[in-house]
């Protein structure tokens, strides 16, 4: 039996309070963010998590129950990657996109959505829960075994593994979430991003240096979250990334606290997470 089944099955029967004490105890107080330096490393970032088939199989896991949650009437509380936990950030963020996708549609009937990183498109569900009267194109721009699991199970959605192709149009949204920081120059793809938004933009669960320190390179844990390996990703200077929006024609709108303060080992600050929501000016 594969161990993710194994986990799954595990976590079904452990009550949720046992489950985060048994993965304290397994992880103790290692830090979620290592520090490795201010700029990329040269051979790209070894560390590649995201692309491992851990990722897409356990989202894959979860998907049924979060699309229940997200059709649904509960709050919007789990996250793609569990759903058995009640998370008020995930609230946040997903409410956040609510809002964003709420203010591009209005006064019209059919929009247009890029969602870079969107994993298998579970922002595309509260979209049609908030506008179930609005026809929503939605393209997912995101790694290749996601997009292959994606493609299957949320067959209403678009999905591209290709830059090129998330790039050759605008649309009425665009977001990122949880997903900028995993670029190796977040600089150029933000301004990317920008120029692709016509009028609205959501980066959310956006890693911020705090307190205000210069944006640096930390190697991610990700065996908390059930994703073998860890990733090499920015924490990011807020002031620096909304100076950088301003001068691509945007506005701040509304922030929105997405994940309480993190240590950063190594490094002279720590991290907290973000949501910002954008015009165009």
């Amino acid at each position: 039996m594969p161990l993710s089944v194994l986990k799954q099955f595990a976590k079904n029967w452990i009550p949720p309070t046992l489950w985060l004490l048994l993965r304290r105890l397994r992880y103790g107080d290692e830090a979620l963010y290592k520090y490795i330096g201010p700029h990329w490393p040269k051979d790209g970032g070894a560390a590649t998590g995201w692309d491992d088939a851990t990722a897409a199989e356990t989202m894959r896991v979860h998907w049924s129950n979060y699309r229940r949650i997200a059709e649904g009437t509960a709050p919007w509380d789990r996250r793609p990657w569990d759903t058995r936990l009640s998370d008020q950030f995930a609230f946040n963020d997903q409410s956040a996109f609510a809002l964003a996708v709420a203010l591009s549609a209005h006064g019209r009937e059919r929009i247009s959505v890029l969602d870079w990183g969107g994993a298998f498109g579970h922002y595309a569900l509260i979209g049609k829960t908030v506008l179930p009267s609005t026809r929503i194109d939605y393209l997912v721009k995101e790694r290749p075994a996601i997009c292959a699991c994606g493609t299957e199970l949320n067959p209403d959605v678009s999905f591209t593994p290709d830059d090129r192709v998330a790039f050759s149009q605008q649309y009425d949204l665009v977001v990122a979430a949880g997903s900028l920081q995993y670029s190796p120059d977040w600089r150029e793809i933000s301004d990317r991003l920008a120029a692709s938004a016509k009028d609205w933009l959501l980066f959310s669960q956006l890693p911020v240096t705090d307190p205000a320190h210069p944006s640096l390179v930390v190697r991610q844990r990700l065996r908390r979250i059930g994703v073998a390996g860890d990733s090499t990703c920015w924490i990011i200077d807020k002031r620096e990334f909304l100076d950088r929006m301003h001068r691509c024609g945007f506005v701040l709108v509304r922030e929105f606290l997405s994940a309480p303060l993190r240590r950063v080992a190594g490094a002279g600050t720590n991290s907290t997470s973000t949501t910002l929501l954008l015009r165009r000016s």
